[in-house]
């Protein structure tokens, strides 16, 4: 499939089942074998059952989820997708009990493609802001010194 493709079924990810929550697209727009590598998570998330589960798990923590994409470039069978999340957390998160609170975290998926569907993922976001956003975190106090 060609570069323009894959970024056209990158878009779809974002749009139609990340923001607009359509988990109904799952099967059409990633493999029956797909991997979803995370770096600050022990595990990977395989296979279409596993996707299901890991976004169930976002909707209910976040249900207003909303993902817009920021920069999407391609290359080859890869796309690269930088995106901010925004959400109010209304339902359990990290087993925690909600909080309320609106979230914004920052974030850098790749994908890659086969067979003009999502094969494997690699996505990076910003969990300190997650935890400062949700009141895990408290902001460091300013020590008053200058950067100069």
């Amino acid at each position: 499939m060609s570069e323009d493709h894959n970024k056209t079924i990158a878009r779809r990810v974002f749009e139609e089942v990340f923001t607009g929550g359509d988990a109904g697209l799952i099967e059409e727009l990633w493999t029956a074998d797909l991997v979803f590598h995370h770096p600050d998570e022990p595990y990977v998330t395989r296979g279409h059952d596993g996707l299901k589960a890991r976004y169930q798990g976002y909707r209910t923590a976040l249900p207003d989820l909303n993902c817009p994409i920021e920069d999407i470039f391609a290359d080859g069978d890869r796309v690269a997708i930088r995106y901010t999340t925004h959400g109010t957390n209304t339902g359990e998160i990290m087993g925690a009990a909600p909080t309320g609170r609106k979230v914004t975290i920052k974030a850098i998926a790749i994908y890659r493609f086969e067979n003009g569907k999502v094969t494997e993922m690699w996505d990076a976001w910003d969990v300190h802001a997650l935890m400062r956003d949700l009141g895990f975190l408290s902001e460091p106090e300013s020590t008053g010194a200058s950067a100069g």
